[in-house]
């Protein structure tokens, strides 16, 4: 076993250990805030929550990059993260997610929103502010209205941008077999944005999962991950190839070659080479790679095809 299996195998375990006491956490009845318990019958309310550097930088952008106010009375306007910013005094904070929960009917939570803390907000309505909660409050909480259609997209983003183990663990539940095809989708999707090797791990497991379209999906996350964080990019680039060459179901092979042409430039175009050259694989799958590479504009990508095509 090399130096670079050890690190990885070591971090398995860990990762087994770190994800029991998570589940465990969830499991707790006795974990529920007093303020998530007590929201005011109606209106927004908000909370903070520790998290992880690239969701305190949700907030709302224009279509040219421009800071705009989010209208949390608006229903379809999302968020948008320009990387990580610094504070307005120029310092760095630890980072804050804030949630914002709008109650109606009573007492019934009927939208979700997640931006980062220091993001400009507008309503017509007040928002009654509750302070900072930690993760075993939140959490479960949040696992709780994933499972209400309308709120889940919200609370799978909020989950994923906590900085704590129990997000890993509520992820990993929402992508178990057993619960509805999108859910799982998206919590595989926002592990793999922003839960770092946990996140690379769910998707990697949900490889070997009977559903060729949940297969194919996550290769798709899988390759965003290797992007995203550069110290995953050999792990997921070796789970894609083995994907090309077994996984059973066609259709899963051709995402898994999407896949590699979805890598960041050389990357991709190395990959893709690599499969037209390997004369041992499925023609279909060597088409779909040649298709690929031919809509890269990465520069040895185009010198290849043209070398291939006999240009001068």
């Amino acid at each position: 076993m090399n130096a670079v299996t050890r690190s990885f195998a070591g971090l398995a375990v860990l990762g087994c250990v770190v994800s029991g006491w998570a589940h465990s956490q969830l499991a707790k009845p006795d974990q529920e805030s007093p303020v998530l318990s007590n929201l005011p019958k109606s209106g927004w309310s908000s909370f903070d929550v520790p998290s992880v550097t690239a969701a305190a930088s949700w907030c709302c952008f224009d279509s040219q990059g421009e800071a705009q106010v989010c209208n949390l009375d608006s229903t379809n306007q999302g968020f948008s993260s320009p990387g990580a910013r610094a504070s307005s005094d120029g310092q760095n904070h630890h980072p804050m997610l804030r949630l914002f929960v709008r109650m109606q009917h009573g007492g019934q939570v009927s939208a979700l929103r997640a931006y980062g803390a220091e993001c400009a907000i507008k309503s017509t309505q007040p928002v009654r502010h509750f302070g900072t909660l930690n993760a075993m409050q939140t959490v479960p909480w949040l696992l709780e209205k994933s499972g209400e259609e309308s709120l889940a997209d919200q609370a799978l983003a909020a989950i994923a941008g906590h900085q704590s183990p129990l997000a890993d663990a509520a992820l990993a539940e929402l992508a178990a077999a057993g619960r509805r095809d999108s859910v799982r989708r998206k919590a595989i999707f926002w592990a793999g944005q922003l839960r770092g090797k946990a996140g690379l791990e769910l998707a990697l497991s949900s490889l070997k999962d009977a559903d060729s379209d949940l297969r194919a999906h996550s290769l798709f996350v899988i390759a965003q991950s290797a992007n995203a964080n550069p110290l995953l990019a050999r792990p997921a680039v070796e789970a894609i190839r083995r994907a090309v060459k077994t996984d059973a179901d066609s259709s899963a092979r051709e995402h898994a070659v999407f896949a590699l042409s979805q890598l960041d430039g050389e990357y991709a175009s190395s990959e893709l080479i690599a499969l037209l050259k390997d004369r041992s694989l499925d023609k279909a799958l060597r088409h779909r790679a040649l298709f690929w590479l031919a809509q890269s504009q990465d520069p040895s990508a185009q010198q290849y095809l043209q070398q291939a095509l006999g240009a001068h």
